[in-house]
Protein backbone atom coordinates (compact mmCIF):
# COMPACT_ATOMS: atom_id res chain seq x y z
CA UNK A 1 0.00 0.00 0.00
CA UNK A 2 1.25 3.45 -0.91
CA UNK A 3 0.71 6.27 1.56
CA UNK A 4 0.97 9.85 0.34
CA UNK A 5 1.16 12.87 2.58
CA UNK A 6 -0.17 16.22 1.43
CA UNK A 7 0.64 19.64 2.79
CA UNK A 8 -1.83 22.47 3.00
CA UNK A 9 -1.28 26.17 3.35
CA UNK A 10 -2.24 28.07 5.32
CA UNK A 11 -2.39 25.19 7.75
CA UNK A 12 -3.42 27.44 10.64
CA UNK A 13 -6.96 27.60 9.23
CA UNK A 14 -7.48 23.90 9.89
CA UNK A 15 -9.26 22.86 13.07
CA UNK A 16 -7.69 19.94 14.89
CA UNK A 17 -8.82 17.53 17.58
CA UNK A 18 -7.19 14.94 19.78
CA UNK A 19 -8.31 11.39 19.06
CA UNK A 20 -7.79 8.64 21.61
CA UNK A 21 -6.44 5.41 20.09
CA UNK A 22 -5.38 2.09 21.64
CA UNK A 23 -1.75 3.24 21.47
CA UNK A 24 -2.21 6.80 22.67
CA UNK A 25 -3.56 10.14 21.52
CA UNK A 26 -3.08 11.51 18.04
CA UNK A 27 -3.92 14.87 16.54
CA UNK A 28 -6.23 14.80 13.55
CA UNK A 29 -8.43 17.22 11.68
CA UNK A 30 -12.01 17.72 12.81
CA UNK A 31 -14.75 16.13 10.70
CA UNK A 32 -15.57 19.59 9.30
CA UNK A 33 -11.97 20.28 8.25
CA UNK A 34 -11.78 16.80 6.74
CA UNK A 35 -14.96 17.48 4.73
CA UNK A 36 -13.47 20.77 3.54
CA UNK A 37 -10.21 19.11 2.51
CA UNK A 38 -11.99 16.29 0.66
CA UNK A 39 -13.85 18.81 -1.47
CA UNK A 40 -10.83 21.10 -1.87
CA UNK A 41 -8.54 18.26 -3.00
CA UNK A 42 -10.85 15.80 -4.81
CA UNK A 43 -8.15 14.18 -6.96
CA UNK A 44 -6.06 13.38 -3.89
CA UNK A 45 -9.22 11.94 -2.29
CA UNK A 46 -9.90 9.57 -5.19
CA UNK A 47 -12.19 11.68 -7.38
CA UNK A 48 -15.62 13.26 -7.05
CA UNK A 49 -17.53 9.98 -6.64
CA UNK A 50 -15.23 8.91 -3.84
CA UNK A 51 -15.61 12.32 -2.17
CA UNK A 52 -19.41 11.91 -2.34
CA UNK A 53 -19.11 8.45 -0.75
CA UNK A 54 -16.83 9.69 2.02
CA UNK A 55 -19.04 12.71 2.74
CA UNK A 56 -22.13 10.51 2.96
CA UNK A 57 -20.37 8.56 5.72
CA UNK A 58 -18.74 11.57 7.39
CA UNK A 59 -21.90 13.72 7.35
CA UNK A 60 -23.29 12.12 10.52
CA UNK A 61 -20.31 13.51 12.45
CA UNK A 62 -20.59 17.05 11.05
CA UNK A 63 -21.87 19.89 13.19
CA UNK A 64 -23.51 22.80 11.34
CA UNK A 65 -21.94 25.50 13.54
CA UNK A 66 -18.47 23.97 13.29
CA UNK A 67 -18.91 23.60 9.53
CA UNK A 68 -19.87 27.27 9.28
CA UNK A 69 -16.75 28.17 11.28
CA UNK A 70 -14.55 26.04 9.02
CA UNK A 71 -15.95 27.71 5.91
CA UNK A 72 -15.39 31.16 7.45
CA UNK A 73 -11.81 30.32 8.38
CA UNK A 74 -10.91 29.12 4.89
CA UNK A 75 -12.70 31.90 2.96
CA UNK A 76 -12.87 29.99 -0.32
CA UNK A 77 -16.22 30.51 -2.03
CA UNK A 78 -15.64 27.87 -4.72
CA UNK A 79 -15.02 25.13 -2.16
CA UNK A 80 -18.07 26.34 -0.21
CA UNK A 81 -20.18 26.03 -3.37
CA UNK A 82 -18.99 22.50 -4.00
CA UNK A 83 -19.17 21.41 -0.36
CA UNK A 84 -22.74 22.66 -0.09
CA UNK A 85 -23.72 20.85 -3.27
CA UNK A 86 -22.10 17.61 -2.09
CA UNK A 87 -23.84 17.75 1.28
CA UNK A 88 -27.19 18.44 -0.36
CA UNK A 89 -26.51 15.55 -2.74
CA UNK A 90 -25.95 13.11 0.13
CA UNK A 91 -29.12 14.27 1.87
CA UNK A 92 -27.72 16.63 4.50
CA UNK A 93 -29.44 19.90 3.61
CA UNK A 94 -29.70 20.59 7.34
CA UNK A 95 -25.97 21.37 7.32
CA UNK A 96 -26.03 23.75 4.36
CA UNK A 97 -28.60 26.42 5.23
CA UNK A 98 -26.08 29.09 6.20
CA UNK A 99 -23.56 28.12 3.56
CA UNK A 100 -26.01 28.82 0.74
CA UNK A 101 -26.27 32.46 1.77
CA UNK A 102 -22.53 32.94 1.38
CA UNK A 103 -22.45 31.93 -2.27
CA UNK A 104 -25.35 34.07 -3.58
CA UNK A 105 -23.00 36.52 -5.30
CA UNK A 106 -20.42 33.94 -6.39
CA UNK A 107 -19.67 33.44 -10.07
CA UNK A 108 -21.22 30.34 -11.64
CA UNK A 109 -18.57 27.62 -11.86
CA UNK A 110 -18.35 23.99 -12.87
CA UNK A 111 -18.72 21.23 -10.30
CA UNK A 112 -15.97 19.25 -12.04
CA UNK A 113 -13.35 21.64 -13.45
CA UNK A 114 -11.89 18.86 -15.63
CA UNK A 115 -15.12 18.29 -17.57
CA UNK A 116 -16.65 20.68 -20.13
CA UNK A 117 -19.86 22.42 -19.14
CA UNK A 118 -21.67 21.41 -22.34
CA UNK A 119 -25.14 20.18 -21.45
CA UNK A 120 -24.68 20.84 -17.73
CA UNK A 121 -27.65 21.84 -15.63
CA UNK A 122 -27.33 24.71 -13.18
CA UNK A 123 -27.75 24.56 -9.44
CA UNK A 124 -29.01 28.03 -8.68
CA UNK A 125 -28.65 27.47 -4.95
CA UNK A 126 -24.94 26.69 -5.26
CA UNK A 127 -24.23 28.66 -8.45
CA UNK A 128 -22.66 25.58 -10.01
CA UNK A 129 -22.90 23.98 -13.41
CA UNK A 130 -23.52 20.32 -12.64
CA UNK A 131 -21.37 18.73 -15.30
CA UNK A 132 -20.80 15.40 -13.51
CA UNK A 133 -23.13 12.80 -12.06
CA UNK A 134 -22.08 12.00 -8.52
CA UNK A 135 -22.45 8.39 -7.46
CA UNK A 136 -21.94 7.87 -3.75
CA UNK A 137 -21.56 4.22 -2.81
CA UNK A 138 -23.72 3.19 0.11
Amino acid sequence: MLVRFYGKTPFDRARLQNVKTPTGVLTASTPETTAWDLVRYPRAAGGLDHVATLLSELAEKLDAAALRDTVKRHRDVLVTQRLGYFLDHVGRRDLTTELAGWVKQAPVRRLDPGVPATGARESRKWRLLINADLEAET
